[in-house]
């Protein structure tokens, strides 16, 4: 309804929220390609990675950008993106996505993620549809993820931010593909992170060795045998 089409790019940058794996998975659907940023970006490196990936519409929870005066693209707030689309007077039949759907093949482009930037300005890694497909069935096969059951479903929970590989591909899509659930958090916090293990009982956790060595300090006063 934007008027996006197969091949364009819209961009992302917002803390763990469930609106942005939907919109990440709608454009996975669509042929659109998504561009993850950092929700702690100021707004000149946005602009730049606009510029640099070519995206045309920013999708983000900060508000901040109301007042902003961008000129070379869009910005869609989470909070007002409902009534958003409803300004837009624009309905799309299912059959039209669908058949937007059929043209996506496993070899077109679908997602681009920056590098750290440690040693030199962060750098765009563009992604096709079967590196993806490729990592979900590797993920699998090593770590055996449960297929959707009542008993044994698996339960993930994800803090690492959506904008990285370990969040938004590794601690995401293995898990719902083979039925899981996710837990999505925020951001990592300690205490938080436990207790929640605690009260979901989580059965998957992924993250970086700071964060394992932060839960090792303190998991000793909470149930985690889950």
């Amino acid at each position: 309804a934007l008027g996006l089409n197969k091949g364009d790019l819209i961009a992302i940058k917002s803390s763990n929220t469930p609106e942005w794996l939907a919109m990440q998975w709608a454009g996975f659907k669509l042929g659109i390609i998504v561009v993850g940023l950092n929700a702690g970006l100021t707004p000149v490196e946005v602009a730049h990675a606009m510029k640099h990936t070519g995206a045309r519409i920013l999708f983000t929870d900060d508000m901040n950008y109301i007042i902003g005066k961008e000129k070379d693209y869009r910005v869609i707030i989470w909070e007002y993106a409902n009534q958003f689309i409803i300004d837009l007077g624009k309905t799309i039949e299912t059959a039209t996505i669908e058949e937007r759907n059929m043209t996506v093949t496993a070899m077109d482009p679908a997602l681009i993620l920056f590098t750290s930037g440690t040693t030199s300005e962060p750098k765009a890694v563009l992604m096709k549809h079967s590196a993806i497909l490729s990592a979900i069935a590797a993920y699998n096969k090593t770590l055996s993820y449960k297929q959707a059951d009542a008993n044994q479903q698996d339960n993930a929970l994800v803090c690492t931010p959506l904008a990285h590989m370990m969040g938004c591909l590794y601690g995401i899509m293995p898990v719902l593909a083979f039925g899981g659930k996710i837990t999505l958090v925020e951001k990592f916090k300690t205490n938080t992170v436990l207790e929640i293990i605690e009260k979901e009982r989580c059965t998957i956790f992924n993250g970086v060795p700071t964060m394992f060595l932060f839960l090792l300090d303190e998991y000793r006063d909470y149930d985690i045998s889950s």
